[in-house]
């Protein structure tokens, strides 16, 4: 395993962790966890060339109005 995948697996793992546990204390930075640090952290996984999944969209359309 290269540095850069190493990197890339642990960025990986924090992704999980902070999107599981959003306006939660962080057990990596000890920082409440918010979005921009959610968005910072994908930004640098996606630069080292990590790929995030996609899930089913789960939104229902037809309760949406327009504004």
């Amino acid at each position: 395993m290269t540095d850069r995948q190493y990197v890339r697996a642990v960025l990986r793992d924090m992704l999980n962790y902070y999107y599981e546990n959003l306006w939660k204390q962080s057990k990596y930075a000890g920082e409440i966890i918010t979005p921009r640090m959610i968005g910072t952290l994908t930004t640098r996984y996606l630069e080292l060339g990590g790929k995030l999944t996609s899930e089913p969209n789960e939104v229902d359309w037809t309760e949406i109005q327009e504004v």
